[in-house]
């Protein structure tokens, strides 16, 4: 993760609310847990079935 203030990426986007930024960045977080869980997933099972 970078150190930029949520509050300048907030502005810079021009959203009028700080809640919005960080509500997005939320959902962006939370897809790209879901995505490194899935594949670590993947690459367990793939281990399994290959032993």
């Amino acid at each position: 993760m970078n150190k930029v203030d949520l509050k300048i990426v907030s502005a810079h986007l021009g959203h009028g609310d700080i809640t919005t930024t960080a509500d997005i960045d939320a959902d962006v977080l939370r897809s790209a847990h879901q995505e490194v869980a899935q594949l670590i997933e993947f690459y367990l099972e793939d281990d399994k079935n290959n032993d």
